[in-house]
């Protein structure tokens, strides 16, 4: 009889499935492995459902944005969980659109998203989220389809292999732009209300 894999376990096999990726070009440019999601403790432990995932571009600045999980957009994120009624520790998952760190300069493009696709399919499938946040315009148009942010922030609720899609603006993008702050705490209203317990 085969022993049944922990939460802990199947998250291992697919850090390392992401480490190891070769897909696409991306890796190509990376200066080192593909980042892969950051899980909370609690979903490797117990293998607890996280509220939210939160998709960035990717692990480092490029055409598609900032780094949103460090530095000044890291601190509007903590905002946005806390208007969200999200804990960072317990409650978040955040991952990549593009998992690979590219060198400053390379354009991400959508190949390099749809060869990292599987990986925020699998992702969505471990950790069973309740929310999707797809962050700036870049993600939301590979994942709703809409280029424009503001169309798919008005259109009719997305959903990503059956978890609903919330678009909302890159967290620097906020940091100058009080219209775009405004939206990103509405939007994270609509995060509290789809995360409730």
């Amino acid at each position: 009889m085969t022993a049944t894999a922990t939460p802990g376990q199947v998250i291992e096999r697919y850090t390392n499935a992401v480490r190891a990726c070769t897909a696409c070009p991306a890796r190509q440019e990376a200066s080192t492995n593909p980042i892969p999601c950051q899980v909370p403790l609690a979903a490797v432990d117990g293998g607890s459902r996280v509220r939210a995932l939160i998709v960035a571009p990717a692990p480092v600045s490029s055409n598609w944005g900032s780094a949103a999980y460090s530095g000044l957009p890291r601190k509007v994120l903590d905002e946005f969980f806390l208007h969200a009624g999200l804990t960072a520790e317990h409650d978040v998952a955040l991952t990549y659109l593009v998992h690979c760190p590219v060198h400053n300069g390379t354009n991400l493009t959508d190949a390099f998203a749809t060869a990292c696709q599987r990986f925020l399919r699998a992702e969505v499938a471990l950790l069973r989220p309740k929310a999707l946040v797809t962050l700036g315009r870049h993600v939301t148009r590979i994942i709703t389809g809409h280029a424009k942010l503001a169309d798919a922030i008005v259109a009719d609720p997305h959903r990503f292999d059956g978890v609903p899609v919330v678009p909302a603006p890159a967290p620097v993008s906020t940091v100058l732009n009080e219209k775009a702050r405004q939206v990103l705490f509405r939007q994270a209203a609509l995060v509290s209300r789809l995360t409730e317990a």
